[in-house]
C-alpha cells in the first residue's frame, strides 16, 4: 500500500500519476466503489504541510494539534490486484485558516461513523468537517516542492 490512490485498472487514464488529495465530486459517480465502506480509511497523521506564499517562493506550513499527538484524515484506498494505496479527501477550509482547502480531519468521536456510514451521510460529514480552532499553523522557511520525495 502506498501514497497516492491510482487509477482503476479498466480506465483510460491508468498511466496517469495516483491521486494524492481527492474531492467527493472527482470519485462520484465514476468510481462509486471508493464511496463504499469497505473502501474508507482513516489517514493517521501527526502533522501536515500546506504551501504559503507567492508561487515561486512558497513555503511549508506545518499544521497539528498540541493536545493530541496523532490524529486521522478521511481517506479511501484501492487494491486491484496490481496497484494498491490511498489518498485523503479535502474540504474548503474554514477560519481561522486562510488556506483555500485542508485535509478533511475526522475528530476521535467520528471515526467509527466515517468508517461505516451511507455515502450520502459520509459526504455530509466530510463536508461539514472544517479547520478546528485548535488546530496550530507554524510557518516555515522550507521551500514547497512540488517533487514527493522531500
Amino acid at each position: 500500500m502506498r501514497w497516492g490512490l491510482p487509477p482503476p485498472a479498466h480506465s483510460p487514464h491508468r498511466n496517469e500519476p495516483p491521486r494524492h488529495n481527492i474531492w467527493f465530486r472527482q470519485i462520484w459517480p465514476d468510481e462509486r466503489e471508493l464511496c463504499d465502506p469497505e473502501a474508507r480509511c482513516l489517514i493517521v497523521l501527526d502533522s501536515f504541510a500546506l504551501p504559503d506564499g507567492p508561487a515561486g517562493a512558497r513555503t511549508r506550513t506545518y499544521f497539528g494539534y498540541d493536545d493530541r499527538p496523532i490524529f486521522a484524515w478521511a481517506g479511501i484506498w484501492r487494491d486491484d490486484g496490481e496497484e494498491s494505496g490511498f489518498a485523503g479527501f479535502n474540504v474548503e477550509a474554514g477560519p481561522p485558516h486562510t488556506h483555500r482547502t485542508m485535509p478533511a480531519i475526522v475528530q476521535p468521536s467520528d471515526y467509527a461513523t466515517w468508517l461505516t456510514i451511507d455515502i450520502a451521510s459520509a459526504h455530509q460529514l466530510a463536508r461539514t468537517i472544517c479547520a478546528d480552532p485548535s488546530l496550530y499553523s507554524v510557518a516555515s522557511d522550507q521551500p514547497w516542492s512540488t517533487n514527493r520525495s522531500t
